[in-house]
């Protein structure tokens, strides 16, 4: 089981300077232990799932995946919810 995270990114819908990926890799470089997803987007359900697999791949096991509002994909991925 993780620790409690000290320092989450929480990501959310509203366009960023850097893919959601890459900005979630850098964060967790600098030290962020926990990232949530908050897409309330109109994304679709498969254009989400791929953002948390990018999101994932990017971050490893160096800090928890969260994800909102979608049991199943957090299930998938092994994240939390």
């Amino acid at each position: 089981m993780r620790p409690t995270p000290r320092l989450m990114l929480v990501l959310g819908s509203r366009p960023a300077r850097l893919p959601l990926a890459e900005l979630a890799a850098r964060a967790v470089a600098g030290g962020v232990d926990a990232v949530q997803l908050r897409d309330r987007s109109s994304r679709s359900p498969r254009e989400t799932r791929a953002l948390a697999e990018a999101i994932r791949a990017r971050i490893a096991d160096r800090a928890a995946l969260i994800i909102n509002d979608d049991p199943a994909l957090a299930a998938a991925l092994g994240c939390g919810l």
